[in-house]
């Protein structure tokens, strides 16, 4: 293997793990403790639920006694009309895409 080989391949390995070490230090803390969709149907239900934010499927909010959540809609074509009749403040916010580094790997 002549040097310019040598040189890239080291440069490629140590790019790679940039990225990676990039990737598991740039991810928030998870801090909603994930409830299963059923247990928070009947939250909502109940009134206890302030508000949410749908984020593709991934649904995040707080009770009205303040804890947070996270959960996942299945399909629920009701859920919003549902929020809106217990006046939950709602916030929708585009999916998230893959990571720039990602799309170069492939």
């Amino acid at each position: 293997m002549n040097q310019f080989s040598r040189n890239l391949l080291l440069w490629l390995v140590l790019g790679l793990l940039f990225m990676l070490l990039f990737q598991i230090f740039s991810k928030p803390e998870e801090t909603e403790p994930e409830r299963v969709y059923s247990e928070f149907s009947t939250a909502l239900e109940r009134g206890e639920i302030s508000e949410v934010t749908i984020q593709g499927k991934e649904i995040t909010g707080r009770y009205k006694d303040g804890d947070s959540f996270r959960t996942y809609d299945p399909g629920d074509t009701d859920l919003v009309s549902r929020l809106r009749a217990q006046d939950v403040k709602i916030e929708a916010q585009p999916e998230e895409g893959e990571p720039w580094y990602v799309i170069l790997l492939v």
